[in-house]
């Protein structure tokens, strides 16, 4: 009798545990689609201060050849 109530309690803690594991690895998730979904949201077409792509490309590909030339 005492070696079930023993286990019963060893899986209730288990269980737990696991919830915890899994509520952390949901957390960290929702966080990293979160940090996407803001990094988006800057060339989203809703977005009234959005990056224009072609522009901001355009620019940084004139940045690397600067660098570049400067590397030798």
């Amino acid at each position: 009798m005492e070696a079930r109530k023993g286990f019963r309690i060893f899986t209730q803690i288990k269980n737990q545990v696991m919830d915890q594991k899994e509520q952390m690895q949901l957390l960290d998730e929702l966080m990293s689609v979160i940090q996407i979904m803001d990094e988006l949201y800057r060339y989203h077409p809703e977005n009234p201060n959005q990056i224009d792509v072609a522009s901001e490309f355009k620019r940084l590909a004139e940045r690397k050849v600067e660098i570049e030339e400067k590397l030798g």
